[in-house]
């Protein structure tokens, strides 16, 4: 879990820092966006270990289906909707509670100029560069043109960088023994 919290919180803030200052969302915000986009593995890990073991059962089983798509047939809500109504109630900032929350939609609305919908893009493009090569879960999946463009990303220079922090694993992981150490107290 804080593997995959690190890594992909690493990315999200490396990606912000390669966008034109007039578009750029905050880096911080970026990196706490990517830092927390998998709560709800642990509130669905925790809260409701039966429908847990349930769904992670049918993931097995079916690797080419989204996890969200298996959620919501079985449970009729997804990790990331319990993990942003739990932000929600914690008084946490819109962005990262809408970045939570709409990690896995690629058709957000591209002409809205909303900048809390730049943090779900900036997830959305960091999960799937980092599934591409076969870090994290769920299947391989393109990225949306528009998402790339809505965002002002360069899509050579991501793959360039998401290849830079995963050959960064090594150091990135003592930041996860850190935070597993400070959770397992």
């Amino acid at each position: 879990f804080w593997q995959q919290a690190v890594v992909t919180a690493t990315l999200c803030n490396e990606l912000a820092r390669t966008i034109a200052t007039n578009k750029r969302p905050d880096v911080g915000l970026a990196y706490l966006c990517g830092l927390l986009h998998n709560f709800g593995y642990l509130i669905l890990g925790h809260v409701f270990p039966p429908q847990f073991e349930l769904v992670n059962r049918y993931i097995e089983a079916n690797p080419h289906i989204g996890r969200h798509q298996l959620e919501m047939y079985l449970l009729g809500i997804t990790r990331e909707q319990c993990a942003a109504a739990l932000l929600k109630q914690w008084g946490m900032p819109a962005e990262l509670i809408i970045a939570t929350r709409y990690q896995h939609h690629e058709h957000l609305n591209m002409s809205n100029d909303d900048a809390n919908l730049k943090y779900a893009q900036l997830l959305y493009v960091a999960t799937r560069l980092l599934r591409q090569r076969g870090f994290g879960d769920g299947p391989n999946q393109a990225i949306d043109a528009n998402v790339w463009q809505a965002l002002g990303l360069d899509e050579v220079l991501a793959q360039s960088i998401t290849d830079e922090t995963l050959n960064r694993l090594e150091d990135l992981n003592v930041q996860v023994s850190v935070l597993n150490q400070a959770t397992s107290r």
